[in-house]
C-alpha cells in the first residue's frame, strides 16, 4: 500500500514538473514569436535621412542705418541706410539615420536624437528706401551680416514659441503610427529623444 502511495506521489510530481516545463516553453516561444522584428521597423524608416515635422514661417522688415565716425563723433552727411525685407521658413525635425529600435515582448522603444533645425531658408532679400553717399558707400557685407543676425534672432524666437516641442509631439505620432503599421496595432510604442 505504501509503495502504491509513493508511486502515485512520484507520478503527480513528475506531471507537475512536466506541466511547468511545458508552460515555460510555451511562454518562451510566444515571447519569441510576439517580439517585433526591430530590423523590419528600422527598414520601414526607409531612405528618409531627415524627417521634418514642423515648420515656422516669418516675414521681416527691418531698418539698417550706419554713419561714419571720427574719434567717436558722427560725421554729418555720411549716413547709409536702407530697409531690408525678406521671408523665411524654418523646418524642425530629426535625423532618422541615428534612430535606434529595441523591442521587448510587445513593447518597442524608438530612440531618436534631439529635435534640431533641419533647414532655414529665406526668400530673395529686398532693399527698400536705400540711401548711400560718396563718403559712405553701400556695403553689401553689412547687409549680409544683418540678414544672418535677423535669421538667428528669428530662429531663437521660433524655438521659444515651441517649434521644437511641436516637432517632438508630431514625431511621436508619426513614428508610433509607422511602427504599428509594421509590427501590429497591439504593440506598445515609446519614443525617446536623446
Amino acid at each position: 500500500m505504501r509503495k502504491n502511495k509513493g508511486s502515485v506521489l512520484t507520478k503527480i510530481i513528475i506531471i507537475l514538473i512536466l506541466v511547468i516545463v511545458i508552460a515555460l516553453g510555451i511562454r518562451y516561444v510566444y515571447n519569441q514569436i510576439s517580439t517585433p522584428d526591430t530590423s523590419a521597423i528600422q527598414e520601414s524608416f526607409g531612405d528618409i535621412q531627415e524627417l521634418a515635422t514642423e515648420q515656422y514661417e516669418y516675414t521681416i522688415a527691418d531698418k539698417y542705418e550706419d554713419k561714419q565716425e571720427l574719434f567717436g563723433i558722427k560725421i554729418p552727411f555720411t549716413t547709409e541706410s536702407f530697409v531690408i525685407k525678406f521671408s523665411g521658413t524654418i523646418k524642425a525635425g530629426v535625423n532618422l539615420e541615428k534612430a535606434k529600435v529595441t523591442a521587448s515582448g510587445k513593447h518597442v522603444t524608438v530612440t531618436l536624437p534631439q529635435v534640431t533645425t533641419l533647414s532655414h531658408t529665406t526668400s530673395k532679400v529686398t532693399y527698400l528706401d536705400r540711401h548711400a553717399n560718396i563718403l559712405n558707400p553701400s556695403n553689401p557685407q553689412s547687409s549680409t551680416e544683418l540678414v544672418d543676425k535677423l535669421k538667428e534672432k528669428e530662429e531663437k524666437r521660433a524655438i521659444k514659441k515651441g517649434l521644437y516641442t511641436k516637432a517632438e509631439k508630431k514625431l511621436e505620432s508619426v513614428i508610433t503610427e509607422d511602427v504599428k503599421k509594421v509590427a501590429g496595432d497591439d504593440i506598445g510604442v515609446k519614443v525617446v529623444f536623446q
